[in-house]
């Protein structure tokens, strides 16, 4: 792995303009400045709503340092994905004040925040403060994934990718190396599915949501797509059928609950030796080294994950991480500038481990890529033709339609024509009444 190509896809394999005047990088980046915000603000308080993960838990307590108690306090709630987003639409389509001054998001439910008018547009914010918060120090490649239409609604603050770890030991000892395609990856669990050191070969997030995650890794590793040009759902496909039989081969190798499992679960599976692999995201790679719960410290590699071919496109999702005001919140100034002070190149710098920092001066620092050993693995599956879910209004409700034909249809053992044509009917009597929600791009 070239030096050039981890930079390239840690921003998305953006061209960087060779005028820009860079912050300092790495290591040398200084320690994080006091909260500039002014403590003599009109009384404040400011609730931050964010899924628990360690990078959105990293990123709050900076956020956090800006509380002036008792002029500004800022609170954090911490919710399971689901709960977040059920919470943010109460909030945001509420007629009065949201609760919620900044909230987590994802590009996909961020499209149908957008569609709505219940998300802040931040370009003018962003230029009035592009100078003082460094923003060209973020690329283009992270701030696209928040747009829709002719503005920006969120910051983005991290980047994240599925990629393959496995225990380094066991395929050392069973003479495996990481597999490159799908049929390879078949073979190698086949094979470790007969040995005694763990129970299952691999496991994957299939609950819920997660599910259609793991579903959309299939189908493009098929050649699918989710949308037609027309914005049509187009999943219910050769590829689509192809997609599902390969969750249901992948299935076959986990632990029974694994239809149940969350990122959480596979991760732990893989920590408490329980699997040999799991395709699970890159931002979980610093949990492999920490004993309090990791039995299996300096057993773990990482590599891409794989695909149909051995260069074609991965098994593994591109994700970004970002923060949103609602259009109801009732000082979007405020709430801008404590996301920015809670994201400056120290504070990216203490999540490096996490994921693909938002701020170049970090993401490119060959310190960072040296203590973060994961992180060239997703490289590759970037270079790779990773995707993120489709930012389309429609989607976050379509995936929450199919979701239910999918996981019924693979537990009951159900054909995968038979579950696709299902998943197809749910999507479409969804979409139907949908319309009226523009599309965003395909």
């Amino acid at each position: 792995m070239t030096r050039a190509l981890v930079l390239a896809a840690a921003v998305g394999g953006m061209a960087l303009s060779a005028c820009d005047t860079r912050p300092p990088v790495g290591r040398d980046i200084e320690a994080a400045n006091p909260c500039l915000i002014d403590a003599s603000v009109t009384p404040r308080r400011v609730t931050i709503l964010a899924a628990r993960f360690p990078a959105t838990e990293h990123f709050a307590r900076e956020m956090q340092a800006c509380s002036h108690p008792p002029l500004l306090t800022i609170d954090v709630q911490m919710l399971p994905p689901e709960q977040v987003k059920r919470q943010a639409d109460l909030a945001m389509s509420s007629g009065a004040a949201s609760p919620f001054d900044i909230i987590h998001v994802n590009p996909d439910k961020v499209a149908e925040q957008a569609a709505k008018g219940w998300v802040y547009p931040l370009d003018a914010l962003v230029e009035r403060y592009r100078d003082r918060y460094r923003l060209d120090d973020i690329p283009s490649s992270f701030w696209q994934p928040f747009r829709f239409g002719e503005h920006l609604y969120a910051v983005p603050f991290i980047g994240n990718v599925q990629v393959l770890f496995y225990r380094r030991d066991l395929f050392e000892r069973y003479g495996q190396t990481p597999p490159r395609t799908v049929e390879e990856w078949y073979a190698v669990a086949d094979r470790l599915s007969h040995v005694p050191e763990v129970r299952y070969p691999l496991a994957l997030a299939l609950r819920g949501g997660l599910l259609t995650q793991e579903f959309s890794n299939a189908l493009m590793v098929s050649g699918g797509r989710w949308y037609d040009e027309h914005g049509d759902p187009a999943f219910a496909s050769l590829a689509g059928v192809h997609a599902v039989e390969m969750l249901a081969r992948l299935r076959d190798f986990g632990p029974r609950a694994m239809l149940s499992f969350t990122n959480d679960d596979a991760m732990v599976a893989l920590l408490q030796n329980q699997v040999a692999m799991a395709n699970i995201w890159l931002s979980r790679g610093v949990e492999m080294g920490n004993p309090l719960i990791s039995n299996v410290i300096g057993k773990i590699a990482y590599a891409a994950s794989p695909g149909l071919t051995p260069d074609g496109v991965p098994y593994g999702s591109l994700g970004f991480d970002g923060w949103v005001i609602p259009a109801n919140a009732p000082n979007p100034d405020l709430a801008f500038r404590i996301i920015m002070e809670g994201s400056d190149a120290a504070s990216m710098l203490g999540a490096a481990s996490f994921g693909v920092a938002a701020r170049r001066s970090v993401a490119e620092a060959d310190d960072v890529i040296r203590d973060a050993p994961w992180l060239p693995a997703g490289s590759v599956n970037l270079a790779r033709g990773a995707t993120a879910l489709p930012a389309v209004a429609t989607f976050s409700r379509m995936a929450t339609a199919i979701q239910p034909a999918l996981a019924r249809g693979l537990a009951d053992r159900l054909p995968a024509t038979v579950i696709v044509s299902e998943m197809n009917q749910a999507a479409r009597r969804l979409l139907d009444e949908q319309r009226s929600f523009p599309l965003r791009r395909p």
